[in-house]
Parts: C-alpha cells; structure tokens; sequence
C-alpha cells in the first residue's frame, strides 16, 4: 500500500485556504531589470505567483538566537503555491501577504517522495522599500 500524496496535498491546501487558518498571498520572483527613463534609474521587475499560507510570530526564545539570524518581526510562513512548478527562492523573491511586503531568507520544501511538493516553510522579514 502506497502513500497518497495527492490527498496530503489537497488536505494542506484545504487547510491554509481555510477562512479560520490561512490566507491568499503573492509570491514575486525577482526578473530583470529596466531603465525607468522617468527616474533615471534601473528598476527590477517581478513576476506575480499566487498562493495560500499562514504566517506566525517567531517566539521570544527564537529571536536573537544563532548570532541573530532571527530579529524581531521576523515571521514563519507555511505556504503551497497554486501553481505546483512555483519554487521560493531565498535571497530573491519577495511575499506579499496581508498587504505587507516581505523579503524571503530561508525556504525549506516539504517533498516527501521528491516529485509532489506539500508546502513550503519560509522565513519572512518586513521589507524596507
């Protein structure tokens, strides 16, 4: 008897789409750049990826530990992206989530059987600009 991902899958995105435990989000993956010839200046461009996920606070113990990887405000995301083939990449993408822009640091995938991606586990900081 096999395990069946789909379903695990299908249960995950039942839970984070819920009303009571997640909401829709953005997902913008860094492109190019181009010349805003108004500003003078090269801007980046992003692609939108849509996607459910819950965020939380990190705990008063987390924050500060490990020479400071994790500050205040830092948030954890667990998310699954509508569109299976969607990667997070760290470093890069930004997440857009309760109209809070958020730069990425850290993705880990859930892939138990390496071909069907259950969620995604990122960790989140309030972007500046």
């Amino acid at each position: 008897m096999s395990f069946d991902y789909k379903s695990m899958q299908t249960m995950a995105a039942n839970l984070l789409s819920s009303a009571e435990f997640g909401n829709p989000f953005i997902l913008k993956k860094k492109g190019g750049t181009v010349y805003d010839k108004s500003t003078k200046k090269n801007v980046t461009t992003y692609t939108d990826y849509s996607g459910v996920g819950v965020s939380r606070a990190y705990s008063v113990e987390q924050i500060g530990a490990l020479a400071n990887i994790i500050k205040a405000g830092d948030l954890q995301f667990i998310c699954q992206m509508d569109d299976e083939s969607i990667i997070p990449v760290e470093n890069n993408d930004r997440v857009i989530y309760g109209d809070v822009t958020y730069n990425l640091l850290d993705v880990k995938t859930l892939n138990p059987n390496g071909s069907k991606i259950m969620i995604h586990y990122l960790h989140l900081r309030r972007a500046s600009t």
